[in-house]
C-alpha cells in the first residue's frame, strides 16, 4: 500500500494541491507484522512523508469514542434502539468518511489544516453530546441543535477546505471544475443541516433524526460518484485503502472492549460478592461460562484474521470497483460492531440465567425446608427472609422491588398454619384453593421479582416502552411478567441480529475480495470464496429458527450460540489457508508469476493466488 496522500512534510505549508502520489514496493502499513512495522514510512518524492499522520490516528480514535459511549448509554433492547444504533452509527461513519477522503487527497501539516483539524475534533465532541439521547424514545432538543449545528459545521469546514484548494488551482481548468463540484457537494448538505438547526430551535423534531440519516446516505453516494467520475478527485495514489484497514482495525477494537466489558461485570457479581460459592460453580456450568468467553474472543480474532487474509491491501482498483470497495465497509462495520455486541450479550445471558437459577434454587429449598418441617406464617417467611438475604447482598435491587417483595412476604406471613399444612398436598394435587392460589400467586411474584433484579444487575434490561407498561399495572405478579416477556423478546431479537450480522459479515468481506481481484482466478481461489460464502449463508439462515418457538426456547436456554459461530467462522479461516492441490499448481504458479512481475503489487496476499 505504499501509497501517499500528500501527508505531513517537515517545512509545514497552507495546503496543498498535490493528488498524485509516487508508488512503492514498500509496504505502508503492516498490521499483523508488530508494532514495531505499524507505521512504516513510505518512498515519497522527498523519502520524508508516513503513511499515516498521528493526528489522523488521533481523529479515528474519535470515532470508536463516540461508538463506545453511545453503545454503553443506548444498549439494544428493541427494534427501536436497534434502528437506532444504525442511524447514528451511519451519520458518524459518514462524517468519518467525509472527512477522510479529503485528508487523503490534500492533507498536508500546515496553520490552516490543524484549525481544520480542531474544527473537526469539536464535530466529534458535538457526536457525543448528540449520543446522549440520540433514539426515538428520550428526545431532548439542546440536543437535536447541537447534533445538527455540528453536522452542518462538519460540512462547512470542509466546503471551505476544498474552497482554498480551489483558490489555489483555479487557474487550472481541469481540476477547477471538480473542485468546484466538490466545494457544492459539501456545502449543499451544510445548508440543509442549517435548516434541521433552526427547525430544532423552533421545536419541530419529528422527522429531523431521519432527515438526518437521508441527508448523509445522499452525500455517501454523491462523494462516491464525484471520486468515481472524476480524473483529478480519483482516489487513485491516495492512501484511503489504509485508512479504511485502519478504522475495520478499531472497530474490532471496539468489540474487544465490549468482551472485556462483560467479563468485567461477570466477574463483579460473580467472583467479587461471593468467590467460595461462584468458584464451587459445577463443572458443566464453569465449562459452558468459561466456553462462551473464549468463543467471544475467538470470533473477534477470527474476524481480525479473515479480513486482513482476504483483503488485499496493495490492490489496484478501478474507480468504480474502489468507490463500491469503500461503500460497502459501512454496512461491514455495523455488521461487526453488532456481532460482538451480540456476542457480549450472550455471554452476560449465560452468567444471568446461571445466576437466576442459583437464586431461585435457593429461595425453592428454603421454602421446602420450610414446608416439610411443618412450618407455616411468620416462621416460614423468616425461612423465606433468610433465603433471599445472599440474593440481596450480591445483586442490586430497586427500592421498588425490594418493597414489592417485602408486601408479597407480609402477605404470606398472614396465612394461619393450617393453610400452609395442605398447600403442598394441594399443589401436588393440582387441586388448589382460594388460599392456595393466592399463595402461589405470592410466590410467583417473588420469584419474577428476584429474576428481573438479577437481569438489570447484569444489563440485561427493558426499552422505556416496556417499563412504562409494566409500571400502568403497580406493583405485582402482572407487572413482572411484562418485563420478563421483554426481556425474552429481547433475547430473541439478540439471536436473530447477531446470526444475520455475523453472517453478513463474511458476505461482505467476500463482495470487497471479488471487488478487489477483477482477474487472476483459479478453481481452487473460487472454491476458498465458495467456502466463505456458503458460511456467510448458513449463519444468516441460523436466524430463521427465531420462527420455531420451540427451537428459539432451546436456543435461548443452552449456551451453543457462540460456540455454532465460532466454529463456523474457523471453518471460513482454516478454508482461506487451505493449500492449492497438486493438479493446480502448475496454473497456481503460472498466475503468481504473472502477477508479480516487476512493478506488480497487486497479488501480495498469499491468498489471492
Amino acid at each position: 500500500m505504499g501509497h501517499s496522500g500528500g501527508d505531513a512534510t517537515d517545512r509545514p505549508v497552507m495546503i496543498s494541491t498535490n493528488t498524485t502520489s509516487v508508488q512503492s514496493d514498500e509496504p505502508g502499513l503492516k498490521l499483523v507484522a508488530g508494532p514495531g512495522d505499524d507505521y512504516e514510512r513510505a518512498q515519497s518524492r522527498d523519502d520524508e512523508e508516513p503513511v499515516l499522520q498521528f493526528p489522523k490516528l488521533f481523529y479515528d480514535l474519535w470515532f470508536v469514542a463516540n461508538l463506545n459511549v453511545f453503545t454503553t448509554l443506548h444498549p439494544i433492547t428493541d427494534v427501536t434502539n436497534l434502528g437506532s444504533f444504525i442511524r447514528y452509527f451511519l451519520l458518524l461513519w459518514i462524517t468519518w468518511l467525509a472527512t477522510t477522503v479529503h485528508d487523503v487527497r490534500f492533507g498536508k501539516d500546515g496553520v490552516f489544516e490543524r484549525i481544520s483539524r480542531a474544527c473537526h475534533l469539536t464535530v466529534m465532541i458535538g457526536f457525543s453530546a448528540g449520543g446522549v439521547s440520540f433514539s426515538q424514545t428520550k428526545q431532548l432538543q439542546p440536543i437535536f441543535k447541537v447534533m445538527s449545528l455540528c453536522l452542518m459545521c462538519s460540512r462547512l469546514v470542509l466546503s471551505i477546505q476544498y474552497g482554498v484548494v480551489l483558490f489555489y488551482a483555479r487557474r487550472n481548468r481541469r481540476s477547477r471544475n471538480n473542485l468546484a463540484l466538490a466545494v457544492l457537494l459539501h456545502l449543499v448538505p451544510a445548508i440543509i443541516y442549517m435548516a434541521a438547526t433552526i427547525a430544532s430551535a423552533k421545536g419541530s423534531k419529528a422527522e429531523i433524526n431521519h432527515l438526518w440519516w437521508t441527508v448523509a446516505l445522499a452525500e455517501l453516494f454523491a462523494l462516491m460518484a464525484h471520486a468515481t467520475l472524476s480524473k483529478t478527485l480519483s482516489f487513485s495514489g491516495t492512501h484511503l485503502t489504509e485508512r479504511l484497514n485502519l478504522l475495520t482495525l478499531i472497530v474490532i477494537g471496539e468489540g474487544i472492549i465490549i468482551l472485556a466489558k462483560t467479563i468485567t461485570k461477570i466477574v463483579q457479581y460473580t467472583y467479587l460478592k461471593d468467590p467460595t460459592t461462584s468458584w464451587s460453580l459445577t463443572l458443566a456450568k464453569a465449562s459452558a461460562l468459561f466456553g462462551l468467553i473464549a468463543c467471544g474472543a475467538a470470533i473477534l480474532y477470527f474476524t481480525f484474521q479473515l479480513y486482513f487474509d482476504w483483503m488485499d491491501h496493495h490492490s489496484h482498483m478501478s474507480p468504480i470497483r474502489q468507490a463500491l470497495w469503500t461503500i460497502l465497509h459501512l454496512p461491514f462495520h455495523i455488521a461487526i460492531v453488532l456481532t460482538v455486541e451480540g456476542s457480549g450479550q450472550w455471554i452476560t445471558w449465560q452468567r444471568t440465567w446461571e445466576a437466576i437459577n442459583e437464586a431461585v434454587l435457593s429461595v425453592t429449598t428454603g421454602l421446602t425446608k420450610a414446608l416439610d418441617s411443618g412450618m407455616g406464617g411468620q416462621d416460614l417467611v423468616k425461612e423465606l427472609a433468610g433465603a433471599l438475604d445472599k440474593t440481596y447482598e450480591t445483586y442490586t435491587f430497586s427500592v421498588k422491588t425490594v418493597n414489592t417483595m417485602n408486601s408479597e412476604l407480609a402477605k404470606l406471613a398472614e396465612f394461619p398454619d393450617s393453610v400452609w399444612k395442605s398447600f403442598a398436598t394441594n399443589l401436588d394435587a393440582n387441586n388448589l384453593t382460594a388460599n392456595d392460589t393466592a399463595i402461589a400467586e405470592s410466590l410467583a411474584t417473588i420469584y419474577s421479582s428476584l429474576m428481573n433484579a438479577i437481569s438489570n444487575t447484569y444489563g440485561l434490561t427493558t426499552s422505556a416502552k416496556v417499563k412504562a407498561q409494566a409500571e400502568s399495572y403497580g406493583a405485582g405478579l402482572d407487572a413482572e411478567s411484562v418485563a420478563l416477556d421483554a426481556v425474552y423478546n429481547r433475547l430473541s431479537m439478540i439471536f436473530v441480529y447477531a446470526f444475520v450480522a455475523a453472517g453478513a459479515a463474511l458476505l461482505l468481506l467476500a463482495t470487497m475480495h471479488l471487488l478487489q481481484k477483477p482477474k487472476g482466478w483459479s478453481v481452487f481461489h473460487l472454491i476458498r470464496l465458495g467456502l466463505l460464502t456458503i458460511a456467510g449463508v448458513t449463519l444468516c439462515l441460523i436466524a430463521l429458527i427465531a420462527t420455531n418457538d420451540k427451537m428459539t426456547e432451546d436456543m435461548i436456554f443452552k449456551p451453543w450460540q457462540l460456540p455454532i459461530m465460532a466454529l463456523i467462522y474457523l471453518i471460513a479461516l482454516v478454508g482461506s489457508h487451505l493449500p492449492s492441490p497438486r493438479g493446480l499448481k502448475a496454473s497456481h504458479s503460472s498466475q503468481m508469476d504473472e502477477r508479480h512481475k516487476p512493478g506488480d503489487t497487486s497479488g501480495t496476499s498469499q491468498y489471492h493466488d
